[in-house]
């Protein structure tokens, strides 16, 4: 439960971050138009996620070579302490202090954040013999993710509460998340077995290893599988939402609620899906329908949000989409740790995951905002979770071969 917890609060900390669009667009307005001060603010969430390669290329070989453990303890602890300095962001006259103070920090939280969950998830899988189980304690950790999440944007639909709004509650909320970081990862996240046994590797072999075909082949596989889990995850939780925060000014209470509201209700599909499929595992043919369903459902349910009159015609395709997106994640994203030989898995799994988290993930509200501003309409954002879909699906066809892969 601790490893689950970990994940939470990684999340947790991480979507934070969306607390400030509100506080940047007043700071930035002086200088900036509504779509710079756009472009800035999801260049900076992206820069969080431009670090997490950075800190898999250089905490991973850690896990690998002496403790699977340690590491997990080493980035937590890290992502604590970068979470509290973002609390006490200086908003000063010159808004470009402000942007590279949160610049700096964002990146850091990011390089720790880039080997937590890769960590975590084969820590978990680690844990345990049964097939069954190390796909299933893989599936749990993105309903702590989802959860944490949600907690994130919960928060943050509290702290623009007027009365709360005042008092510069978020900042509080950066500096308490910090301390349970700190609490869970120095204390807490130690106690733990460490299941590990050390595999010591020549780096000349480990090379070696890397210029196998099959390894890069896989490697770009779990890319894409990992890829279908971040790009549409942000598109939807992020980018549909917060694209009113930042860009048409609406007050912010009412999309992090909302953004709360759909972490929770994926969290309790990937919940469902797991339990349900305790007794009957899909076929290839169940998960080729989920990929389509997926993909017809993005373009329509993206114009409803954008054009929504009502909170039915603006939740409601949220829904559809989180329904069908994770339908696909499930079940593909618990492959990706077995494409790996376990003396390599944890740098191999980290560089790939955080790669797919920055380039596809992270990248995902800043890609989209480009694209409804070049086209002229936002319903054009979705243009980028179709494309990653298709992608994500050939990707998954090209496993069919090998049954020790396929979900069959």
């Amino acid at each position: 439960m601790l490893v689950y917890y970990g994940t939470f609060l990684e999340f947790f900390e991480f979507v934070l971050f969306a607390l400030l669009f509100p506080v940047l667009g007043k700071t930035l307005s002086s200088i900036f138009t509504i779509e710079q001060q756009a472009t800035l603010q999801y260049g900076l969430f992206w820069i969080g996620f431009l670090g997490r390669p950075l800190g898999a290329l250089l905490l991973s070989p850690l896990g690998d070579g002496v403790s699977r453990k340690k590491v997990l303890v080493v980035s937590v602890v890290g992502m604590a302490f970068s979470t509290m300095f973002l609390g006490c962001t200086p908003f000063t006259i010159n808004p470009w202090i402000t942007l590279i103070y949160i610049a700096i920090f964002r990146l850091l939280q990011g390089v720790f954040t880039g080997v937590e969950y890769a960590a975590a998830t084969i820590y978990t899988y680690e844990s345990h013999t049964n097939k069954q189980k190390q796909s299933q304690s893989v599936v749990y950790l993105g309903v702590m993710a989802a959860l944490g999440t949600a907690a994130a944007y919960l928060v943050g639909g509290f702290c623009y509460l007027d009365y709360l709004n005042v008092i510069h509650f978020w900042r509080a909320a950066f500096i308490l998340v910090g301390f349970l970081g700190l609490w869970t990862g120095g204390l807490r996240l130690i106690r733990l077995p460490d299941n590990f046994i050390q595999l010591r590797i020549e780096k000349k072999r480990l090379l070696n290893t890397l210029k196998d075909k099959k390894v890069v082949k896989n490697m770009i596989i779990a890319f894409f599988l990992t890829g279908m889990s971040f790009g549409p995850w942000y598109y939807i939780t992020t980018f549909l939402n917060t694209y009113g925060v930042v860009l048409l000014e609406k007050k912010a209470p009412l999309p992090f609620f909302l953004n709360a509201f759909i972490c929770i209700f994926i969290a309790a599909i990937i919940y469902g899906i797991v339990w349900m499929q305790k007794k009957r595992q899909p076929t290839n043919m169940n998960i080729k329908v989920y990929f389509i369903l997926f993909a017809a459902f993005l373009a329509p349910a993206s114009y409803c949000v954008f054009n929504s009159t009502s909170s039915v015609a603006y939740i409601l395709p949220q829904l559809l989409l989180a329904i069908s997106s994770q339908l696909i994640v499930v079940n593909v994203i618990s492959i990706a740790p077995s494409l790996f030989k376990k003396e390599i898995r944890l740098r191999t799994f980290a560089i790939v995951q955080t790669l797919s988290a920055s380039i596809l993930g992270g990248a995902a509200p800043l890609v989209c905002h480009w694209l409804s501003v070049t086209f002229g309409s936002k319903v054009y954002a979705a243009l980028y979770p179709i494309v990653l879909t298709l992608i994500s699906f050939l990707c998954f066809m090209s496993l069919k071969k090998n049954k020790k892969l396929t979900l069959s």
